[in-house]
């Protein structure tokens, strides 16, 4: 199949194209670059210009260009209904039909906010990240509520011909709204051939090490992992060392937490996002979201990520656990690799949704 996956959530879509290749098909990825991550994209809408001018080419100019000379394709995934251009849904409608129109399928990943998200998945969920996303974060999920993205969010939902949801939290909102054609969640890709696994050598003596990876500080919880580290580097000093790592590209992030033994993703989400994935498939302990709807909606008996709740005292609880079991540490680490290839495998991944696709 000749592939268009539009946009990309912290390398998604990238990794997803890296198991279609394996898997034989001609894949293209559309996106910015995106400057935290450090990814280029096969067709990439950057712009040399800054401010203003550079922001309008590269969310609006380059994407409308692109959709009105685009090639045929057989199929045409949107990683969001306003991916690339939020704050322009009546111009993002404009450039998703003409890229529906050019491909033989069409689908629509349920990632990330979206108006079936805060108006019928929150309201379902015991937690979620809004509130302190709105407080903390410089996005605005509020951009959803307008009349006009309201009204392309739902058209879109009943033009696609799939809706593919990447984690429960995501999917229960267009549930409960009614909309059909709602897939189970396929679980996150992870090219797992170009992730080492850290050194499973038995823990010891030493400090068990642990890091979250600051990127959204509202969205993840960072501020209750903040005081649970803080608590922990001073009830623990001689047994744990906590770091919360600064925004690096992705390859380097990889590279500033490979010698780490736990990550703590995140506290406010039922399941856990692409950094968590990236901590299984390099054989690390996850402290993340892992509520049991979760894992039903993936059709997992269990997972070896360690749910988190939305409070610090969660995350303290989870890691004293762990060092009343130094021992186990290392066999820990190991099932986080087994998982990683069993579950979230690029090629795995891709087959299922190449499946999808075909259906």
């Amino acid at each position: 199949m000749k592939i268009l996956l539009y946009g990309d959530y912290s390398s998604l879509h990238k990794n997803l194209a890296d198991g279609l290749r394996e898997c034989g098909h001609l894949v293209s990825v559309a996106s910015n670059i995106n400057s935290l991550l450090g990814e280029k994209f096969e067709i990439t809408f950057s712009s040399v210009h800054s401010g203003l001018v550079g922001e309008i080419e590269a969310k609006i100019v380059r994407p409308f260009l692109f959709a009105g000379g685009a090639e045929e394709y057989d199929v045409v995934q949107f990683i969001n209904p306003l991916a690339i251009s939020p704050r322009a849904p009546i111009v993002v409608r404009t450039i998703y039909n003409k890229l529906i129109a050019r491909s033989a399928k069409s689908y629509l990943l349920c990632a990330g906010d979206d108006f079936y998200y805060i108006k019928y998945g929150v309201p379902s969920l015991k937690y979620s990240p809004l509130r302190e996303a709105m407080r903390f974060d410089a996005g605005d999920p509020l951009i959803w509520m307008s009349r006009a993205a309201i009204k392309w969010n739902q058209e879109l939902a009943r033009r696609v011909d799939g809706l593919i949801p990447v984690a429960y939290d995501y999917a229960i909102g267009y549930r409960r709204a009614g909309v059909k054609n709602v897939h189970r969640v396929v679980p996150l890709p992870v090219n797992i051939d170009k992730i080492d696994p850290v050194s499973l050598a038995v823990v010891g003596n030493r400090k068990l090490r642990i890091f979250h990876g600051f990127n959204r500080y509202g969205f993840k919880g960072t501020r209750h992992i903040e005081k649970a580290f803080s608590y922990l580097n001073s009830k623990y000093s001689h047994d744990v060392e906590c770091v919360i790592t600064k925004p690096l590209p992705l390859n380097e992030y990889l590279r500033a937490t490979s010698n780490f033994d736990v990550c703590v993703d995140q506290v406010l989400s039922y399941s856990y996002g692409m950094s968590a994935a990236f901590a299984l498939a390099r054989g690390q302990i996850v402290i993340s979201g892992a509520e049991p709807e979760s894992l039903k909606e993936m059709q997992l008996e269990s997972s070896p990520v360690l749910n988190a709740e939305p409070d610090w005292s969660s995350v303290v609880k989870q890691i004293e656990a762990l060092l009343d079991k130094r021992s186990e540490i290392s066999e820990l680490k190991f099932k986080s690799r087994q998982y990683a290839e069993r579950v979230h495998s690029h090629v795995k991944v891709a087959e299922t949704y190449a499946r999808i696709w075909s259906n």
